[in-house]
């Protein structure tokens, strides 16, 4: 049984992936944020009976939200509150603004500066004790741009163009 930490859980990948490994007796500390008038907990519970509308209290007893934010320093949490990053062994990074339409500014704030917002913390908290062994970036195909051809894991960057903010800000996130 692992103890992960999750971003994007209130996403339509990581709710799914939330409910997979809850699904597995993995302990998953959910990154959420209040929004619409929601908590954080109430947000990624709906989101999560999305997939399974009678999730069992055994697998809610491995599921503890914490409140926070991507886009802030230290993802905004409230450390005084936690004591949790002592128990992260893997990190699943799936949160991203997905909106085609969105500004750079938006879709930059998220994907490329959430995306260091984790890992500035992975590394200052998580990985201070010793037990953080592997951090796994949820991404997009759409990284590819407007190359023309197979497209790999080795091919990051191929002299693409992007046909939208969010290719670029998944690229520059990679």
């Amino acid at each position: 049984r692992r103890t992960v930490f999750l971003t994007g859980a209130t996403g339509l990948v990581g709710s799914y992936l939330l409910k997979i490994l809850l699904d597995n007796g993995h302990r998953v500390y959910a990154l959420s944020r209040r929004k619409h008038n929601r908590n954080a907990r109430e947000r990624v519970i709906s989101t999560l009976n999305f997939w399974d509308n009678e999730v069992s209290r055994k697998k809610l007893k491995n599921l503890i939200v914490v409140e926070g934010d991507i886009t802030k320093k230290h993802l905004d949490i409230n450390r005084a509150k936690s004591n949790f990053e002592k128990e992260i062994g893997q990190i699943y990074h799936c949160a991203a603004n997905t909106q085609f339409n969105s500004s750079w500014k938006d879709l930059s704030l998220v994907n490329i500066d959430g995306a260091r917002n984790l890992l500035v913390t992975a590394l200052k908290w998580f990985n201070k004790w010793g037990k953080l062994k592997k951090v796994n970036y949820i991404s997009t195909v759409y990284i590819c741009g407007d190359y023309n051809g197979r497209f790999t894991e080795r091919h990051l960057n191929v002299g693409q163009k992007f046909t939208s903010y969010y290719e670029e800000s998944k690229f520059k996130s990679e």
